[in-house]
Formats: C-alpha cells, structure tokens, sequence
C-alpha cells in the first residue's frame, strides 16, 4: 500500500511497514542522485487520482475489449510508460479487430492478499474480459509444504474448470464471489481498524457535544471520516465547522484533503493556500503547495515554502526530505544534508531521510559516513533493510565493487531465501572477477527457486483463479523480469487454465544487450527492479505476444453468427 498523500501531520507519522518503505525508497530513483519521481511517497491521493483517471480514459476512448492488469509498484509505475498502458498501444497497432482498453489497477508496496481482497470490487468495475497479473513480490518468502498436489486433489481442483477459451463475454452482475482464507483474513483485519475507527468516532463525537468550537476535534472527526471512505459525512462536517471556525488552518487542511480524495487537485492546492495562510509554515500545507510548486517546475517557490516549513517544523521528515531533494537537485549536497541530519537528531522512526542522506554521501565518495547512517537506521528499524538495498546500488553504480559485496551479503544474511539477492551477487563477483564465488552464488539462487513455493502468492493466485473461472475470465499470469517460469508454473496446478508469460529469456538478452540501468531504475528485487520505458516496454511485448492470439480467437468466436 502506497504512503497516503498526508493529512494532517499527526496522521502523517502512522509507522510504515517495511514493504511499504522500501517501496517509497525505490521510488526516488527513477533519474539518478536522489531525483525522486514522487509517485509513490508524496501521491498518496494524487498518485491514485492520476490512475484512475487514466483507467476511465482508456474506457473512454475504445474498451470493447478489457484487460485489467494487476500487481504491485511493478505494474503501478512509470505513468504513461507503464507496462499496462504500453501494452495497450501495443494491442491496438496489431489491429485485432477490436478496441482495446488496459486497465492499470498496480497498487505500489502491496502485497497479494491485499490485491485479492479488493479484486471482487475491481473486477464487478471495469468487467474485464482478461486479468493479467504479475504478483507476489512483496509477500513472504515462505515455502509451502506441496507445490503439486497429490492426483486426488488435482482431480478435485479439474472440477472446477473452465473448458472452453470461445466462451460468450462476460456480463458482470453482483453475484457473492467465493472467499478463501486470505480474503477472510484480510476482512477481520477491515474489521479491526472499523473497530478502532469508531472508538475513535466516538470519542471525537463526545469532545464536541462537549465543546461544538472544538475545531481541533472537527478536523480530526473531518480526516477520520475522509480515511474511511465517508466523504459525504466528511464534508458536512467541515462545510457545518469552518463558518464557525474562520481561518483555522487545521479545518482548512482537512477541506485541502478532501478535495485530494474526490479527485480535485486544483481545489485542494486552494484549500491549502488559505491554510498556509491562516498559519503560516503549516507543516502540511508547506509540504504540499511545496510538491505543486516543484511539479509547476516553479522551483524556487518550492524552496521558499519549504525552507519556511522546515523552520517551524525542523522535525518534519517528509517537509525536510521534500527540501533535501530540492538542494540535492540544485548540486548543494552538503546543505541537504544538514537539512537532513537537523529532522534526524528528533529522533524520527521514518527510515527515508536515512536513505537520502545515505545516497547524498555515497555520491559525494563519503563512504563510510553512508554506512554509519545505515547503522543508524537499523537502529530505528530492526527489520529495514531500505538502506542497505540502496547502497548497493550505489556501489555498484561507482564501481565499489568490493563495498556492494559486502551490502549483498549482510542482505542474504537478513533473507537467505531471497534467490534475487544471490543472482544479483554472483554478478557483482562475476565483475570483480571471483568466478568461483559467482558459481557458487548462482548455484545457492537456483537451489531456492528450485524449492520455492511461496504459500501466501500460491494461495493468491489460486483466489484469483477461482473468481476469473466463476466470471468467465481470463487470467493470464505474467513472471517477473529475469526469473524463471518454472517458479510461476509452481503456483497452479496440472492442468488449470491460466496462460503464463516467460519474461526471462527477453530480459537476460536486453541486460546482455542495453545494461541493467537501461532496463531498470533500481534493483529493489536484487535480479530486476522498476523498469524504465524501454523494460516496460519489453515487458509490454511479452505480454502482447502471450496474449494476442487469445484475444483473435475471442474477437473471431464474439463475431460468429
């Protein structure tokens, strides 16, 4: 799940898992030296905002033929150069005798159960007549007991098949879909925060029968109900306190947030301006007219609104790692490190300016200094390795070879099962020259994939099986870039219809060909990581070419009298 766009400050320092964090920091990677595309840690709203709009315009502009595409920051990423949206060029110049409409539902930092738990409602949306997904890389590395099952349970499994490819279309209604135990488990965990939600409704609720000017407890009311999905209710309130409230900065950064939630960017920069207004320096309002401005390309009023947010709120991570990019893209490192260090001296649990200040310091040769700040960051997060995935790529970008030697090896110590980690080792030693060491690397990658089973993916995709064959879709399961279909394969049974696509052998050609860094933005996964334009685009035509004879023979079988 992707960083909200903020809220208020408060709601702005809700701890991060460690995939989401590692989602956010590979994010600032996209152009080099810390210039971060911003996607995934300031557009929380505006990110899904931009999605979604361009969902609605692909249905728009054609749709007879729907394929919904589904994954993680992998699929999410790369705005008009994601895979989804390239793949829907790609379709439509191979004239298959129908429009076209690809679907990018890519959620950045989720995990497969998550990506289950919502496909009921996103399938009954868009009424997909095919659903790709490339899923799983964000789950537990666990290995299930049995990848195959026995015969009895294929057997039982073939039941529930679909015999046909030249079924009619699907029209989608809202018939009760199947629940597996992830979807359960993912329901009771709704459940607890509805839970905690309420008590939390309730004791707002009792602070204002108590005081109906307790406009602090109106903004906090306004951004629960904003989380919870009840914008109605959210702006009744808030349209029913700021009359009474005049200028209070936090009821106006509600109303700021509100706008973000209902897809209005532009009202929301307006809310946020009188906010900034009303108290100037407001941490969130700073930050976000702050974010504006540097995608306006109106840089020096970024600095400006930043600058005077950081002075009032030096603790502010988000506010000094906004300014810290900013400097860091001017060429004043030194200054956007010190802007760092003053937020990192509070004391915060948030590992992002660590990382930043990490990449500063790689990129000035200061070594050591980076790696006593990864140090520092384990500290704060046992189990975040955010850092250390970061100055291995570093190292490997400066040729300190021996140096991401070193950072691969404390990561497979932190997650010996991650086969990635190995094969990207095994490189690094292949270019150090230690050909036996890069062997050895190889072969311990193979090992694992050759036993990997990862349950929770397995689990996910036999959910999503289930709810494509009670529609009457199409699931087309994509492998990540560089690994083996071997492991996907893993995850269904003999003989279930799902159609895969081999993204391996393309792949090792073009990092043969073009170089890693032409393919990949980062090395999150350790083997591949978020594609630049030309690896989406490899991962597009693969797609295309799995998918494109399915499609005819739909078009050709819809088409027949």
């Amino acid at each position: 799940m992707e960083r909200r766009r903020t809220g208020r400050v408060d709601a702005r320092r809700t701890p991060l898992t460690a995939p989401r964090k590692i989602a956010l920091v590979l994010a600032g990677t996209v152009a080099g030296l810390l210039l971060a595309e911003g996607a995934l840690r300031a557009g929380g709203f505006a990110y899904s905002a931009r999605q979604e709009a361009r969902n609605e315009r692909s249905l728009a502009e054609g749709g007879e033929y729907r394929i919904l595409c589904v994954g993680e920051s992998t699929t999410a990423m790369g705005g008009d150069y994601a895979y989804p949206h390239q793949l829907e060029r790609i379709l439509d110049a191979r004239e298959l005798g129908v429009d076209v409409a690809v679907i990018n539902e890519g959620i950045p930092g989720t995990t497969s159960a998550h990506i289950v738990a919502t496909f009921p409602d996103t399938i009954r949306r868009y009424q997909p007549q095919m659903v790709v997904a490339m899923i799983g890389i964000n789950d537990p590395r666990d290995h299930g007991e049995e990848c195959a099952p026995g015969p009895l349970a294929a057997w039982f499994r073939g039941l529930r098949l679909y015999k046909a490819v030249t079924r009619p279309w699907p029209m989608l209604g809202r018939r009760p879909l199947p629940k597996d135990n992830t979807v359960m488990m993912i329901e009771a965990e709704n459940e607890q925060d509805a839970v905690s939600a309420r008590k939390e409704e309730r004791a707002l609720l009792k602070r204002l029968r108590a005081d109906p000017d307790d406009h602090g407890a109106s903004a906090d009311l306004a951004e629960l109900l904003i989380r919870t999905g009840r914008h109605d209710e959210a702006l009744q309130r808030l349209e029913d306190a700021l009359p009474r409230a005049g200028d209070h900065a936090g009821l106006l950064a509600a109303r700021a947030d509100l706008a973000w939630s209902m897809n209005d960017p532009r009202g929301a920069g307006a809310w946020y301006d009188r906010a900034l207004a009303a108290e100037p320096g407001h941490a969130e309002a700073s930050l976000e007219l702050g974010r504006i401005a540097k995608q306006q390309g109106r840089r020096q009023r970024a600095k400006q609104l930043l600058e005077a947010g950081h002075r009032i709120h030096p603790d502010d991570t988000y506010l000094a790692t906004e300014l810290a990019e900013l400097l860091a893209g001017e060429g004043r490192p030194e200054e956007a490190l010190a802007v760092l260090r003053t937020a990192l001296a509070y004391g915060s649990d948030d590992t992002f300016p660590y990382v930043v200040a990490a990449e500063l310091l790689c990129g000035l040769g200061r070594y050591d200094e980076a790696e006593a700040l990864a140090a520092d960051a384990r500290l704060v997060a046992a189990n975040d390795s955010s850092v250390n995935m970061r100055l291995n790529t570093c190292y490997q970008e400066a040729g300190e070879l021996a140096r991401a030697t070193v950072q691969l090896e404390t990561l497979i110590a932190r997650e010996p099962g991650h086969s990635g980690l190995h094969r990207e080792l095994s490189e690094v030693l292949r270019r150090r020259g230690d050909l036996e060491g890069a062997a050895v690397a190889l072969e311990q990658a193979s090992d694992i994939e050759a036993e990997l089973c990862p349950t929770a993916t397995r689990d996910s995709y036999q959910a999503l099986l289930d709810y494509c064959e009670l529609y009457g879709i199409e699931l087309v399961a994509a492998q990540y870039p560089r690994r083996n279909v071997i492991q996907l394969q893993r995850m269904f049974d003999p003989g279930q219809a799902v159609l895969l696509v081999d993204n391996q052998r393309s792949f090792e050609e073009a990092v043969a060909r073009y170089g890693f860094s032409d393919l990949f933005i980062d090395r999150f996964a350790g083997d591949f990581g978020h594609a630049t334009p030309r690896g989406n685009r490899l991962l597009a035509e693969g797609v295309a070419d799995a998918v494109e004879g399915l499609v005819r023979e739909q078009v050709t079988a819809a088409v027949a009298p």
